[in-house]
């Protein structure tokens, strides 16, 4: 009988498990690098998922100023002056980071950086970076910090801290400190931009002798000084002029506001008028219920004829003397009243006409009165109504604007006449400046001087919101934030603790 040898087979039965144990081994190995290797690419796309998302966002975004004021955000005639810039614009904000216009001032310098890479900013800290600071001081004179400076082209323009805010100081009497109720960057800022960037100031004269309103009358209701002062904000000098003293115009005057004149001008004055109109002169004449100074010859020349009465209406109001305006023609002075209303009381109702020449000129109507509206002619009845076959009915030109330029054909670069008259004068009183009113009378100056950037850009209203508690409140505040919510994630923690070790 033979022996039988099972020391193979021990041999053969102990290797197997090792070759399974060794192979899946090798196989778990392998799952370990796939896996690895599908996290480290899921890494790497997502990063680059994000470094695209980053790279997009960066170059095509938009920017929204979600403040309840919108106090940042730029008006398109400041977007409007920025896009026209065309050399470097550089702005120096000289504040300390604690003072209380830093951080309005610097947000809205940010925005207009953004709107505009021709202009640069450069931020410094009188106090720890004194030597640009004695640099400053130096060269513009300084007496403190809190300014900003903007300089173009060897021009330069400085806005102190003043100039940001609208303050109401009627309590100061009662010893009641000033309150801010206005944030005026912006109008600041642009002004001064157009300044480094224009340096030629523009000079409207504002006639007087004939009961004209006064542009330094600060009276509430029939001063002219709100008007006056705006035209000034967008960077226009005012001065004041009697015709009987000169018989001319000055040269250096770029337009001519005639407000209100309720007194005849003489025979030399209108011919002052009429030669200064001659030589491409610039005029803005608002009438009165009471008269319209003689100039009505004057104005026929130029294709406009004042009309019989007054023009009322009683579908805006009871008594039909304020007119509420929204029907405009397409022209410059009336193309930024969309959606405005400009109120008008009891303007006289204008014609265009066809003049005598062979350059005629071209008379466009402005504002056209309600059609509800009517040209009152029985000025002697209080009881305003419409009288069929004695009173016309509206829509009425209210304003007109008149532009002459060469005679058609001739190649000559000749700076047009232009005209501009509106039936009313009241309109752009201290106590009538609501709605489209002062913007009807700037648009009107703007477009009289040829200018495209408007910069009449009004206060953005800065609201004084305090929470107001008293100890109790305090005391209960401390204890929801301070104590019971981090109490609150340590039990959530424990209880998760505790759940995971059961």
């Amino acid at each position: 009988m033979k022996a039988t040898d099972t020391s193979n087979d021990w041999k053969n039965e102990d290797a197997e498990p090792v070759a399974a144990e060794a192979s899946s081994s090798s196989a778990s190995a392998a799952r370990r690098l796939l896996f690895g290797a599908n996290t480290v690419l899921a890494i790497l796309l997502a990063a680059a998922l994000f470094a695209m998302v980053n790279y997009l966002s960066a170059r095509h975004y938009s920017r929204t100023d979600v403040s309840r004021a919108r106090l940042y955000e730029l008006s398109a005639k400041s977007r409007q002056l920025l896009a026209g810039a065309s050399n470097r614009i550089d702005a120096v904000l000289f504040f300390r980071p604690e003072h209380a216009l830093y951080d309005y001032a610097d947000s809205l310098l940010r925005e207009y950086e953004l709107a505009c890479p021709m202009l640069h900013i450069e931020h410094v800290d009188p106090d720890r970076e004194q030597a640009r600071a004695s640099e400053l001081v130096r060269k513009f004179g300084l007496r403190r910090p809190g300014v900003i400076i903007f300089s173009c082209g060897g021009i330069d323009d400085i806005v102190n801290d003043a100039d940001l805010v609208e303050l109401d100081i009627t309590g100061a009497e009662s010893g009641v400190p000033p309150r801010r109720t206005g944030f005026l960057g912006e109008q600041a800022f642009s002004t001064a931009i157009l300044h480094v960037t224009q340096p030629r100031v523009p000079v409207v004269y504002f006639l007087l002798g004939h009961g004209e309103r006064d542009p330094r009358d600060h009276d509430k209701f029939n001063g002219f000084s709100g008007i006056a002062r705006a035209v000034a904000g967008d960077h226009i000098e005012t001065r004041t002029l009697m015709l009987t003293q000169s018989n001319a115009v000055p040269a250096d005057a770029d337009a001519v506001v005639i407000a209100g004149p309720d007194h005849k001008f003489a025979a030399a004055e209108v011919n002052a008028l009429r030669r200064y109109l001659a030589r491409s002169g610039r005029m803005l004449l608002t009438l009165d219920a009471s008269g319209d100074g003689g100039l009505s010859g004057l104005l026929e020349e130029w294709g406009v004829r004042i009309g019989k009465g007054l023009v009322a209406d009683t579908g805006g109001n009871r008594s039909g003397t304020d007119l509420f305006i929204n029907n405009f023609a397409a022209h410059p002075v009336t193309a930024p009243l969309t959606n405005i209303t400009v109120v008008l009381h009891l303007p006289r109702p204008l014609e265009a006409i066809a003049a005598s020449g062979a350059d005629k000129p071209k008379v466009t109507p402005l504002l056209f009165s309600p059609a509800t509206s009517w040209a009152e002619t029985d000025l002697e009845n209080k009881n305003m109504k419409f009288d069929a076959g004695q009173d016309r009915r509206g829509p009425l030109p209210v304003a007109l604007a008149v532009e002459k330029g060469p005679v058609a054909g001739v190649d000559i670069d000749i700076r047009p006449t232009r005209l501009v008259v509106i039936g009313d004068t009241t309109f752009a009183v201290n106590n009538s400046l609501v709605g489209g009113n002062p913007d009807l009378f700037l648009n009107a100056i703007n477009w009289l001087l040829d200018r495209q950037t408007l910069l009449s850009i009004a206060a953005k209203p800065v609201q004084d919101v305090r929470l107001v508690m008293d100890r109790r409140q305090l005391s209960l505040l401390f204890a929801a934030v301070v104590v019971a919510m981090p109490a609150l994630v340590a039990l959530a923690g424990a209880l998760m603790w505790l759940r995971r070790r059961t």
